[in-house]
């Protein structure tokens, strides 16, 4: 884990007499921001015992809040499918085919399993609100954005729009291609090839 205090470098010359702590606070809300908009920091859940005749299950990592679901696996089975909160009206006993995240913290499966398997969670995760350290994978690749949402946050604080606005811009900038990166990992684009006389 990185300490708040290794993106100060990127926000203090912006803003000298600002406090220590009111920076602190401003990096751990960009950096949730960052997260929830670009689901770009993700953690593999344990295997979940999955019970028969029970749906709801816990969403549980470690050092962090959850943001999202991105994909559920039936350990040595199958995907299961992301359905609408409106399917779970009827819920029937059977294989479970689909999931619904009602809150961060709990997964509802489509139908109540009637035998016991694992299940395996993709997570989109976020720092907790009382965070003093961050992701070092968060840090070393999305520094400038998270830093640019926290400069954004403070310059605001002190009324100077214009100049927030281009921190607004370059942190919306580096969510969108977090956010990219996301979905389809992080690959470094195509490979050129020259011929060889």
């Amino acid at each position: 884990m990185a300490a708040l205090s290794a993106l100060y470098p990127y926000i203090i010359p912006h803003v000298p007499n600002m406090p220590e702590m009111a920076i602190d606070r401003a990096l751990v809300d960009a950096a949730i921001e960052f997260c929830r908009q670009s689901l770009a920091w993700q953690q593999r859940t344990d295997p979940i015992q999955l019970i028969p005749g029970v749906r709801e299950y816990d969403v549980d990592v470690i050092g962090c809040e959850p943001v999202r679901v991105l994909a559920a696996v039936i350990v040595g089975d199958r995907a299961l499918d992301r359905r609408p909160m409106a399917s779970l009206d009827l819920p029937e006993a059977g294989e479970p085919t689909g999931f619904v995240q009602p809150v961060p913290r709990l997964i509802e499966l489509a139908e109540t399993p009637v035998r016991a398997d694992s299940l395996v969670l993709r997570v989109a995760v976020e720092p907790s609100m009382s965070a003093t350290v961050l992701d070092d994978q968060l840090v070393r690749y999305w520094r400038e954005p998270i830093a640019a949402g926290a400069l954004m946050r403070l310059l605001l604080q002190q009324g100077d729009m214009s100049r927030a606005s281009v921190a607004a811009q370059a942190f919306q900038g580096g969510v969108e291609r977090a956010y990219a990166q996301a979905q389809v990992g992080a690959g470094r684009g195509r490979l050129r090839v020259r011929p060889v006389p």
